[in-house]
């Protein structure tokens, strides 16, 4: 899962280097506000039809079948409810345009929920390479298309045709790789009844907490403000999004399958030593990016976009405690402890609705920036906290892993703040300073967090835990890599 995000990053970067080359933010900030309003409408009918399955300690034709349908159904009332909702949403952001881009795009929820439903019995057996093929070839299509339109149409509508045809190639490919051909039927909906009003309760609070942003900036400050701080959010969140989210995914079946074993402290144990590895990822890299978010965007993303800088530094280093989180808020989701889950998410989503409302129209993007940031963080470190005594593991074993990271990583910002390498309060003048500063910077601040990071577990008594469990990770990948690959290793040399 997390080969497939890095692969997806890759090809992302490469195509928002272009796209913001050949587009403005106010054709990004355009289809943000329509996938605002159909991820809103896509998650206030979520049922965890999929989770269901992958909790289930057995399952049968009939309960895939009713899942198929449930799909079928849920994508049929989500397409219609976009295609009706598009003449208010409009209204709403005062922008026409908004009306056809949503009446077009909603067709997608409908194709989603036709998707093979078999694809789940690869996940619940752990076989992710099959989610990784399916994704990775939907988003290396849906890249080419986004482009080749872009560069023909210049205008927004080439991220509606990228949107649209590559799900249409995911529910092709999606048929072609797992021999599940579905049946309408109802039969099993009691299994699915028994957690889907509170799944469905935490996704509506989930997609009011997470599109709060989009929404309150589109009516206060308008659609190009939406671009800026959309890309902001997606740079500042790298690390989040592309390696602890794809994590995230892949333990919730795993934590599924400990929580059916009989060892009642497996759970635990994994949910101990995968929070120690994110912390580890997480911390230097969103530090990182929030101290070279000028020299950043004036080398990847050009001058008309430096207002995004100060929301990158600040999102950064806000959203490291979200690499936790995630991690809990799978455990939870594996443990259907969905109402815990709810009450969390409802009220800091209430409070961060209200922030922004308070502080957006008085303090602008930096403001919102600044509240979003800081109610993520509260609500993130809750779900660690929460989910670690679900399986009693004491919070303080959860410090103990994650302090040498974070120390690390506040080491780096000092030492390279101080160097006038990070956080600067100009950006740089030219695209070629910009580059040389991020040269000096990426190294050196690696180098740093390195070193004290040793030197930390070094004085620790260098007990066995993230560092060391990364380290075999990666042994063991690149021996799967060399393997597949048709490498072997001949006195040590591989051939």
């Amino acid at each position: 899962m997390v080969g497939w995000r890095m692969v997806n990053r890759g090809l992302g970067l490469i195509s928002t280097l272009i796209l913001v080359r050949l587009l403005t933010p106010d054709d990004f900030g355009l289809m943000s506000l329509a996938a605002a309003v159909t991820a809103t409408l896509n998650s206030a009918s979520t049922l965890g039809i999929y989770n269901q399955i992958i909790r289930s300690r057995t399952v049968t034709r009939e309960s895939y079948d009713t899942g198929f349908t449930l799909s079928v159904l849920r994508g049929l009332l989500i397409g219609a409810m976009v295609f009706a909702i598009a003449g208010p949403a409009a209204s709403w952001f005062d922008d026409p345009r908004v009306r056809p881009i949503l009446q077009i795009i909603a067709v997608i929820p409908i194709m989603e929920g036709m998707y093979s439903i078999g694809l789940v019995e690869y996940r619940r057996k752990l076989m992710l390479e099959k989610d990784f093929i399916h994704l990775s070839a939907t988003r290396l299509f849906q890249i080419v298309t986004t482009i080749t339109a872009a560069f023909i149409l210049r205008d927004y509508t080439a991220l509606m045709i990228g949107l649209t045809a590559s799900r249409l190639f995911a529910l092709i490919l999606s048929y072609l790789m797992h021999p599940y051909r579905p049946r309408l039927s109802l039969r099993a909906w009691r299994e699915f009844l028994s957690v889907s009003f509170w799944a469905w309760l935490v996704s509506v609070a989930n997609i009011v907490r997470e599109r709060a942003d989009t929404f309150v900036i589109g009516r206060l400050l308008g659609v190009e403000s939406v671009g800026l701080y959309a890309v902001a959010e997606e740079i500042a969140t790298l690390a989040i999004t592309e390696l602890v989210s794809p994590l995230a995914n892949a333990c919730m079946p795993g934590f599924a399958a400990l929580l059916r074993s009989s060892d009642p402290g497996a759970a635990a144990a994994a949910l101990r030593r995968i929070s120690a590895i994110v912390i580890l990822v997480a911390a230097p890299a969103g530090f990182g990016l929030s101290l070279v978010a000028q020299p950043l965007v004036t080398a990847g993303l050009g001058a008309r976009w430096l207002e995004a800088a100060p929301l990158i530094a600040v999102m950064g280093v806000a959203f490291v405690p979200s690499g936790l989180g995630l991690i809990g808020y799978a455990l939870m989701t594996a443990q259907a402890a969905f109402v815990q889950l709810f009450i969390i998410v409802a009220l800091t989503g209430a409070a961060r609705v209200a922030g922004l409302l308070t502080v957006g129209s008085r303090y602008g993007l930096l403001g919102i920036a600044a509240v979003a940031g800081t109610v993520v963080a509260v609500e993130q470190t809750v779900l660690t906290w929460v989910a670690a005594r679900r399986v009693r593991l004491a919070v303080s074993t959860v410090l103990r892993v994650a302090w040498r990271p974070l120390f690390a990583a506040c080491a780096m910002a000092v030492l390279l703040w101080s160097l006038d390498l990070g956080w600067t309060a100009a950006p740089p003048a030219t695209t070629t300073k910009a580059l040389a500063m991020l040269a000096v910077a990426v190294p050196l601040g690696a180098a740093i967090f390195a070193a004290v990071l040793a030197l930390c577990w070094w004085f620790s008594g260098r007990p066995r835990g993230a560092e060391t469990d990364l380290f075999e990770l990666m042994q063991r990948s690149l021996g799967a890599v060399l393997r597949r690959l048709g490498l072997r290793r001949v006195g040590g040399v591989a051939s």
